[in-house]
């Protein structure tokens, strides 16, 4: 695996069975490595997560795209599923995902996932919130703590090819 500040990972499915494939990293590989790596392993799947790591902007510097997860999402051209923390906010969540789909309208934020809500009502304000200002789906909804009482994780973005 690359740099794990700039690697993001290849998770495919063949037979249903999740298995961990390949590492990108655009600041150690040219932008045909990436597409031949992604393409060589997914290859025999029916579907490809790409776990980006750090935030969906944060590469090298500050500046521009290399070692980023925008960065391999555009060279692949590939769809970003946002997953944000929502505690304490709800119509904030749109705002902050304008935020994301402005700052490089190049980068497709093609879906949000909610994490952390408190109430089913927290989790339909934020919804209502977001479909209202910024027309992104909402494609899953996670409660600050699960069934069995454990705290999720702080996850901040996925990408997902379909």
């Amino acid at each position: 695996m690359g740099d794990t500040i700039n690697g993001v990972n290849v998770l495919s499915t063949i037979n249903r069975a999740p298995v961990l494939r390949t590492s990108l990293d655009s600041f150690l590989m040219s932008e045909a490595q990436i597409r031949w790596s992604f393409s060589y392993a997914t290859e025999d799947s029916d579907i490809a997560v790409i776990e980006g790591v750090r935030g969906v902007y944060e590469g090298l510097n500050a500046i521009d795209d290399i070692g980023s997860t925008a960065h391999i999402a555009k060279i692949l051209k590939v769809p970003i599923i946002l997953v944000i923390d929502i505690r304490g906010i709800t119509k904030s969540a749109a705002a902050y995902i304008l935020g994301f789909k402005q700052l490089d309208p190049q980068v497709n934020i093609a879906g949000v996932i909610l994490n952390k809500f408190s109430t089913q009502t927290h989790a339909k304000k934020t919804v209502a919130a977001i479909k209202k200002f910024v027309k992104v789906p909402v494609i899953g909804t996670i409660p600050k703590e699960n069934r069995q009482g454990i705290f999720l994780g702080n996850a901040q973005k996925l990408l997902v090819l379909g």
